[in-house]
């Protein structure tokens, strides 16, 4: 069984005319399918294949194993950073809709395709929405005075255009506010933001992003370096950390942990990702939504064109 996954690359510069790709990467090969037409310019479309692949077929479902999309990914981003670095040119990765396919090697794969309508794969959450918070420019300045320090940091992590910079930034943020740093800040960071019962802040979690903070910044952690994409399911809480403790940490550059409530946040994240607000409250937020196998954003410039889909290729038709 193959199996093909279609994803596309906007490059932070235009590439030459004659750009073209066919390269075969751990036995996953990388082509080049298709160039986005009109405003961006910048935008291609490719696919990623790979022969003789892991599955599980329960009755009309096919699983295919982690093993195996992990080896996809990690093909796709090692060859689209190889070709990014060559020509000195930025990239993002996103994924077209659906971006998963299947195609039969033998006689077997169509009889089990021809019996199956559905993908299943072990993560399903396929969104995450985080509030955009706002203020009052004369509240900023009223309250705000004895930190532009920390202002700068904030300031420079909403104009990153990364997640992983946001992230140093913040934490940045977070070191200069507390006097503290590596883990000498899960105590007392914690022990600020658990007052605020409705976020439901824990050691476990600080801890847990001080730990990505070393993955991060470090590249030689025992268990591995962590980049943009590790990011994306806890930015929406390190961002609401940050305003919390920037606005409502009594003393500032200071290990102490008493708060001064002046801004009541009327909308959040909770622990499990999930936005809530208070009744009645219209409020503005972002949304990643990813693609099915969760490994990249969803793109909203287009996507792979209906009519180049192989017939021969099948895909889980509730995606689109």
């Amino acid at each position: 069984m193959k199996l093909i996954k279609i994803f596309m690359v906007e490059f932070s510069q235009p590439l030459k005319e004659d750009f073209n790709l066919d390269k075969t990467i751990n036995n996953v090969r990388i082509k080049l399918q298709d160039k986005l037409n009109g405003k961006i310019e910048n935008v291609f479309i490719f696919s990623a294949e790979l022969k003789n692949i892991e599955f599980e077929q329960n009755k009309e479902t096919i699983k295919i194993s982690n093993k195996t999309l992990d080896k996809l990914i990690d093909s796709i981003e090692n060859l689209i950073n190889i070709v990014s670095l060559s020509i000195h040119n930025g990239r993002v990765i996103n994924s077209s809709n659906p971006s998963i396919f299947l195609e039969h090697e033998n006689i077997e794969d169509y009889r089990i395709l021809s019996q199956i309508d559905r993908f299943e794969f072990d993560k399903p959450k396929l969104a995450y929405f985080s509030p955009k918070h706002t203020f009052n420019i004369d509240f900023c300045l009223e309250n705000l005075k004895d930190r532009f320090d920390g202002v700068r940091l904030i300031t420079e992590a909403i104009t990153a255009s990364t997640f992983s910079d946001k992230f140093r930034e913040y934490f940045r943020l977070f070191e200069i506010a507390f006097k503290k740093s590596n883990r000498a800040l899960a105590k007392p960071m914690t022990d600020f933001l658990i007052q605020d019962k409705r976020f439901n802040y824990s050691k476990q979690e600080i801890e847990k992003w001080i730990n990505i903070r070393h993955r991060i910044v470090h590249a030689n952690h025992k268990e591995g370096f962590l980049i943009n994409r590790n990011l994306l399911e806890i930015m929406a809480r390190i961002e609401q950390a940050a305003i919390d403790i920037l606005f409502n940490k009594l003393y500032w550059n200071n290990g102490n942990i008493e708060r001064k409530n002046i801004f009541l946040f009327k909308t959040g994240v909770n622990e499990n990702n999930q936005v809530f607000s208070l009744p009645n409250l219209t409020y503005d937020y972002s949304m990643i939504a990813f693609d099915e196998t969760h490994t990249f954003p969803m793109s909203t410039t287009g996507g792979f064109k209906p009519e180049l889909i192989p017939k021969t290729w099948k895909y889980d038709k509730r995606q689109n």
